[in-house]
């Protein structure tokens, strides 16, 4: 097994480098995973030009990439459900996404948007979830809640944002803030796994981490339609 491993790091806003790691050895509770394919998050392309994302600022040089998989490459001696290449158990991509509405968003007008989920819908949904962390989706996100509902905030984007707080406490909507990365992983893989969604669909563009460069600069310009950017560690 190789015993350093090829690395996109950030060191600073506008500063990203390759370079080679040392592969750690798992603990005896822990596995070693070889990474096949990483996709890039919104949250590397800020760390990358901004060297921040809200209040994480990045204050030591960071790995980035946390949409990965992989297979089991080494089990620390107190593991006993999983041995390395388990490749029957890798994920099964289903046919169809399962969204029964959606909107072109074409306008930073949180108003106008809002009225047009509740056209589209046939009124407004009692439960929101804001994934993005951009201004205009959470205050649409605030606007396009039913009176009494409520929204909860995933993504994270600018530490301070301008949002209809009357309108809010007047409706009543209560908002909720959520840390996006608890127990969330046995739901979604489980999503993926029966078919129930479709995620290859959202992959547009695949580059080798050699083009790390190039591929984070697609995912920040959405440059070819890019949606998902995918980078291979194989």
């Amino acid at each position: 097994m190789a015993t350093d491993n090829l690395s996109a790091v950030v060191y600073a806003k506008n500063d990203l480098r390759l370079e080679n790691r040392p592969v750690p050895e798992p603990g005896p509770n822990e596995v070693l995973l070889r990474m096949a394919q990483v996709g890039i998050c919104g949250s590397d392309v800020s760390y990358w030009t901004k060297g921040a994302i809200g209040h994480f600022v990045v204050l030591a040089p960071m790995v980035l990439g946390h949409e990965s998989a992989g297979v089991v490459a080494k089990c620390g001696k107190n593991v006993t459900s999983l041995k390395p290449d388990i490749t029957e158990n890798r994920l099964r991509v289903a046919k169809e996404m399962g969204a029964d509405y959606t909107i072109l968003v074409d306008t930073n007008d949180a108003e106008k948007l809002a009225q047009q989920v509740k056209e589209v819908m046939g009124g407004m949904p009692d439960k929101t979830i804001e994934c993005s962390g951009a201004e205009t989706s959470v205050r649409l996100g605030i606007l396009g809640t039913k009176s009494g509902g409520t929204i909860v905030l995933v993504g994270h984007g600018p530490d301070e944002v301008k949002i209809p707080v009357v309108n809010a406490a007047a409706r009543e909507v209560d908002i909720r803030g959520l840390f996006r990365y608890a127990n969330n992983y046995p739901a979604a893989l489980d999503m993926v796994a029966s078919g129930k969604i479709n995620v290859k669909k959202l992959i547009t563009h695949r580059f080798k981490l050699e083009e790390a460069d190039k591929a984070f600069e697609t995912a920040r310009t959405g440059a070819g339609g890019a949606i998902k950017v995918m980078i291979s560690c194989e």
